[in-house]
């Protein structure tokens, strides 16, 4: 048992600092060659602190996007009524004028209706 204890002791101490250099080595090529910046480098501590930054950004965009507009002044708004009542009128006026066209129409083709069948009476008795 303690031949194996000096055995497996150093032979871990050994992989831990081998380990240690090697992640040193990677951060400092990654560093050298451009791959790693500083914003890859903080997406990855919000990783491991368990931080979501794509939906923080999202609560921030929804949040600038729940700003009432504001409201209109007192003229405004009479302005906005009375624009509104013109345009009520105009399609009143105009519907009336086209149900008033609509009846005469319908008189004259009642009319031409009724003097046709006169005339085929006449040509009937003949």
């Amino acid at each position: 048992m303690g031949a194996m204890i000096r055995f497996l002791f150093p032979l871990i101490a050994y992989f831990c600092v081998a380990t240690v250099i090697t992640v040193g080595a990677g951060y400092g090529y990654l560093l050298h060659t451009g791959n790693l910046d500083d914003e890859k480098l903080f997406r990855i501590v919000s990783i491991l602190h368990g931080v979501d930054l794509d939906e923080l950004e999202a609560e921030q965009s929804t949040d600038e996007a729940e700003v009432p507009p504001e409201e209109l002044s007192y003229k405004q708004h009479q302005k906005q009524t009375r624009v509104a009542v013109l345009h009520l009128q105009a399609k009143e006026a105009i519907s009336r004028s086209n149900s008033m066209s609509f009846i005469h129409n319908s008189n004259k083709s009642t009319q031409l209706t009724g003097d046709t069948r006169n005339t085929e009476m006449k040509l009937r008795t003949i």
